[in-house]
């Protein structure tokens, strides 16, 4: 726990945008405003670019492979590796990053016939106390409730990427995945991150990730 705990401060003058990266391994990967970042440079620069004063004394959850702060509108979630943060993501408000050249793949979840809109193994999640699984679950379907003004035939489901803590403390981070309902249908993944506290619940949406998807067209290639 303490080895955790002692990423705070170097999280917190990452998003400030005053940090060296010496927080992150060289291996990191960052998932924020709307594309992902890998390595020292692009991570520290990312941040340079978007800094967010980030107080290492607001809410926050630590176990030893993971840790979680939480601002107001803002979320950082971390992976932790000996001598270091691994992965990262950011959640909150900004613009976009400009979007890397891709090929749009096509993903319906409801292909896969499930019988629920949220996608959570316990299994999967080994620092999530058995009596927060409950609680993982009820945040996770209630996330996939459509935005104001999206027609009734979009489709979301979420995806439980990180849980962790237990009853009275913790984190959990999902993915949702929408299908428009549009004519183009638009279509991709953006991040929800959850932390509770005894009856407080602190919802993060990636509101700048989601601005993205929103301006991408689905526009899949298939090749003959």
């Amino acid at each position: 726990m303490t080895g955790a705990v002692a990423y705070l401060a170097d999280m917190a003058a990452l998003a400030r945008g005053d940090s060296g990266g010496s927080c992150l391994l060289q291996t990191c990967r960052l998932c924020g405003w709307g594309i992902e970042f890998y390595g020292i440079d692009a991570i520290t620069e990312a941040f340079r670019r978007q800094p967010q004063d980030f107080s290492e004394t607001g809410n926050s959850v630590a176990v030893p492979v993971h840790l979680a702060m939480f601002d107001a509108d803002t979320a950082l979630i971390a992976d932790l590796a000996e001598g270091g943060i691994q992965r990262l993501w950011r959640l909150g408000p900004g613009a976009p990053a400009p979007p890397e050249p891709r090929i749009d793949v096509a993903f319906d979840p409801d292909l896969m016939q499930a019988g629920s809109g949220l996608a959570f193994a316990a299994s999967d999640h080994p620092a999530l106390k058995p009596d927060a699984i409950a609680r993982v679950r009820a945040i996770g379907v209630s996330i996939t409730d459509r935005p104001a003004g999206e027609q009734a035939s979009g489709r979301a489901r979420a995806f439980a990427l990180r849980a962790f803590g237990d009853a009275s403390c913790g984190a959990a981070l999902f993915a949702i995945h929408r299908l428009g309902s549009g004519p183009v249908r638009t279509a991709g993944f953006a991040n929800v991150a959850a932390l509770w506290s005894g009856d407080t619940l602190h919802i993060v949406r990636d509101i700048a990730g989601e601005a993205a998807v929103a301006a991408a067209i689905w526009s899949p290639v298939i090749s003959a």
